[in-house]
């Protein structure tokens, strides 16, 4: 049997479960910029450099949350999560089709992490670890 033989509500609903709504509008990567006063501290995403502040970088949505350093020579080495919030505009549209929530879960595609992330480096040497929160407000360190 041919699937263009299948009646039109069950091709329907076939192919709609190969979709979910953040799957359709979200890129399999966010733009996050980074941004440290002095500028020019390295940026690493998860163990990988990608470039000294001010920098964006298209950070990979599947994985969730993703470990952050940022180092600049004569600062304290700032680390802290950037973290993933899984629910978005285009993930509650997944209520009207359950599948896609599957969908979207399984592809990453389904959260979004801050757009702008700034961080004022403390001159010295040794690491801050920094506790974040899900909105763009500034990080604290940790005591």
């Amino acid at each position: 049997m041919k699937l263009t033989s299948l009646p039109a509500p069950i091709l329907f609903l076939v192919l709609s479960g190969c979709f979910g709504c953040a799957t359709i509008l979200n890129d399999d990567t966010q733009p996050v910029t980074f941004n440290s006063t002095p500028d020019g501290a390295l940026v690493k995403v998860d163990g990988t450099g990608f470039g000294r502040t001010p920098v964006t970088v298209q950070v990979q949505r599947k994985g969730f949350n993703k470990a952050i350093e940022m180092s600049l020579e004569g600062y304290k080495t700032e680390q802290f999560t950037l973290e993933n919030n899984p629910v978005t505009g285009a993930t509650l549209l997944n209520i009207l089709w359950f599948p896609g929530a599957i969908v979207d879960g399984v592809s990453g595609r389904g959260g979004s992490y801050r757009n702008v992330v700034s961080i004022a480096l403390e001159p010295g040497v040794g690491i801050n670890v920094r506790v974040t929160g899900k909105s763009n407000e500034a990080t604290t360190p940790t005591k």
